[in-house]
């Protein structure tokens, strides 16, 4: 029963030491240079909704 443990020890372990590996070669390849990377979406999409929070979007009334 030790030795299934120890085996499927090392498996994980070799699975795990593997994985960045297989990523960095099989992985999504770098977008090309004109398209927008993920980061500077996801800056721009908390940039417009930080604008849009700070500007009011109804006008007191003078009731």
């Amino acid at each position: 029963m030790g030795g299934i443990i120890l085996v499927l020890l090392l498996a994980i372990l070799i699975v795990v030491l593997i994985t960045p590996a297989i990523r960095a070669r099989y992985g999504r390849p770098p977008p090309p240079e004109g398209e927008e990377t993920s980061h500077e979406v996801v800056v721009r999409r908390l940039d417009d909704h930080r604008a849009r929070r700070n500007t009011p979007r109804d006008e007191p009334r003078d009731t």
